[in-house]
C-alpha cells in the first residue's frame, strides 16, 4: 500500500528518514530548500530550518526526536543535530562541508566530511568528532547507522557497490546486473535498504538480510 505524502504549497517532496514512532523527516522545494517532521499520526508538518541558512535537508531521525541532517551556510555545508529546542552544529575544522545523514539512537551522529580533495567518514557526538575507516571500502561514504550504533551502511567512492560495516567486518553489497549501488539505512536487526541503477540506467530499490 502507498500513501503520498506532500507538503502543502510546495513544488516537490522529498522523504528521507522515519523512526518507530510514526515520524518522517525530509524536505521540499518552495524557492529555497525547506526541511520538516512530518507526524503519520496526526499526518501534520513541522517546519525545521535552520536560521540564516539557504537550504535545510534533514536526512535521520530517532525514537527520540532527535533530527540529524545538514544545511547550507555562508560558506560551508554544515551538519546539525537538533532535539528539540537544542540545536547542535557539526563542522569539523578545515572542512568545506560536513555533512550528517543518520542519527542513533543515543544522538550520534554519523556522515561524511569534505577536507580539500579529500573525503573523510564521521562519527559526531556532544561536539566531538571521530574520523573512521570502512575496512575494504577505501575513499567510502556514510548514509546510515543502526539504532544501537554497531552497523553502518553505504556505498564505495565511485559507486560501484554499497556497502555494510560492523567493526572491522564488512559486507560488500551488490545486486545482479548493479553497476551503481549505495545503501542508505539499516536496522536493529541488520537489514539493510538502498538503491542500485543497472545497465540501462534503470533505478532500483533493493534489501539485504545476512544469512544466518
Amino acid at each position: 500500500v502507498y500513501t503520498i505524502i506532500d507538503h502543502p504549497g510546495c513544488i516537490s517532496t522529498t522523504l528521507t528518514g522515519i523512526n518507530d514512532v510514526g515520524q518522517i523527516v525530509g524536505y521540499c522545494e518552495v524557492g529555497v530548500t525547506a526541511g520538516f517532521v512530518y507526524d503519520l499520526t496526526s499526518q501534520s508538518f513541522v517546519d525545521l530550518n535552520i536560521p540564516n541558512s539557504s537550504a535545510t535537508y534533514p536526512y535521520g531521525i530517532n525514537d527520540l526526536g532527535m533530527v540529524a541532517g545538514y544545511y547550507l551556510g555562508k560558506a560551508a555545508e554544515v551538519g546539525f543535530v537538533k532535539s528539540g529546542s537544542t540545536l547542535d552544529t557539526l563542522h569539523v575544522p578545515n572542512a568545506s562541508a560536513t555533512l550528517a545523514y543518520g542519527i542513533t539512537a543515543s544522538g550520534e551522529a554519523v556522515g561524511n566530511v569534505i577536507i580539500g580533495a579529500g573525503y573523510g567518514r564521521l562519527l559526531a557526538n556532544a561536539g566531538e568528532y571521530k574520523l573512521i575507516e570502512i575496512p575494504k571500502v577505501p575513499g567510502a561514504r556514510v548514509f546510515g547507522v543502526s539504532p544501537e550504533g554497531a552497523a553502518l551502511v553505504g556505498s564505495s567512492k565511485d559507486n560501484s557497490h554499497a556497502f555494510i560495516s560492523r567493526g572491522k567486518n564488512t559486507v560488500l553489497l551488490q545486486p545482479a546486473s548493479a553497476v551503481f549501488a549505495a545503501a542508505n539505512g539499516v536496522n536493529a536487526s541488520g537489514v539493510v535498504v538502498g538503491y542500485f541503477t543497472d545497465a540501462a540506467s534503470a533505478t532500483h530499490g533493493f534489501t539485504w538480510t545476512t544469512l544466518r
